[in-house]
């Protein structure tokens, strides 16, 4: 809003069975820089949530056994905070502008699983050596401008998205098995996965008098997704430079045109048809090394896909409150690669 100021401020409180207390506060604010031009609006939140599973520690001398003279309570709390800015531009009546920023930070102390073993459904606990947080970072940032003419509207939306995640994952257990080891050592897998991700797309909205309408516009979408994952070795281990570590480049680019047209056969009888051109191109490394994996591996690979989509829609105004309507439509998904099982452990298997 470009003309009045005002805001809120708003406080939860709850309790969690099992867990303690949890708080929720969220505010909004709207600031007019230029009457009629320009104007603010700033949302902001943060959350905490408690927990309500324990976690023991692993018997050092039994994997399927806790020692139940170490734990942790309500391992499984949730902290986020976020904020989102908004700027509308109006130099005139025909034309807006709108940059926005999102950012979300996330802390998970530790999933919301239990063990089945030796814990139970009745009673739920973890048995784990490792502290296994995650915390996600995420931004979107947006230019929406939109200029209006007589008989038609032009939109024009570009977006940037990144999203950073990193884990911890506890794998004593499965390494102690996998060795056979007299005793349980402490052992992480680590995980660290960024996303980028591009999105522009046009668009143009017909106004005209009579019974036709029409929207058409072209849409691309650019995405750069690297993970990497290692167990290193713990404390004990002397056997191996590494468990095992990996690394995954994948990116994806999408082409895409659309269009549909409406006609209103009656003031409650409305059809139309739409069809959606998509060409979308992917690739994918991988790379790989440690006792887990076999020793080091890479492997390469491309695809590309091509296709139209089409879109048929009837619907009947019955009251200003009631609509039926049918659409018959086909829709796609990019897919991705899987990711392949090293050679050299799991070849024969695999064939």
């Amino acid at each position: 809003d470009t003309e009045f100021a005002a805001g809120k401020v708003k406080l939860d409180v709850s309790n969690t069975h099992g867990g303690g207390y949890n708080g929720n506060l969220t505010g909004t604010f709207n600031i007019p820089i230029k009457k009629d031009v320009m104007g603010l609006r700033v949302s902001a939140y943060t959350r905490s949530d408690d927990g309500y599973i324990d976690r023991y520690a692993i018997d050092p001398g039994d994997y399927l056994k806790a020692d139940y003279g170490k734990k942790k309570d309500n391992v499984n709390t949730y902290q986020t905070s976020g904020v989102r800015a908004a700027l509308l531009i109006k130099p005139d009546e025909s034309l807006s502008i709108t940059p926005s920023i999102i950012y979300q930070y996330a802390r998970l102390g530790s999933p919301f699983t239990y063990d089945k073993f030796p814990a139970s459904d009745s009673n739920a606990y973890q048995v784990r050596d490792v502290d296994e947080r995650n915390v996600q970072r995420s931004m979107i940032s947006n230019l929406s401008v939109v200029k209006r003419f007589d008989k038609v509207d032009l939109t024009s939306s570009t977006s940037y998205f990144t999203r950073e995640f990193e884990i911890r994952d506890d794998s004593s257990k499965v390494i102690n098995y996998f060795f056979g080891l007299p005793s349980v050592y402490p052992v992480t897998m680590y995980g660290n996965y960024k996303n980028k991700e591009f999105t522009q797309e046009f668009r143009a909205s017909s106004k005209l008098d009579g019974p036709l309408q029409f929207t058409g516009g072209a849409f691309f979408h650019n995405v750069h997704a690297p993970l990497a994952s290692s167990i290193p070795y713990p404390a004990g281990f002397t056997a191996y430079d590494t468990i095992y570590a990996g690394a995954r480049r994948a990116t994806l680019k999408e082409y895409a045109v659309f269009g549909e047209v409406s006609y209103d056969f009656t003031d409650k009888l409305k059809g139309s048809i739409g069809i959606r051109g998509f060409k979308v191109d992917q690739t994918f490394e991988q790379s790989g090394d440690g006792l887990l994996n076999g020793g080091p591996s890479y492997v390469r690979n491309t695809s590309s896909d091509r296709g139209a989509t089409p879109k048929y829609t009837l619907q009947y105004q019955a009251s200003p409150d009631s609509m039926v309507y049918a659409t018959v439509s086909k829709g796609y998904r990019p897919g991705g690669p899987n990711n392949p099982a090293p050679a050299s452990l799991c070849g024969a298997e695999v064939a």
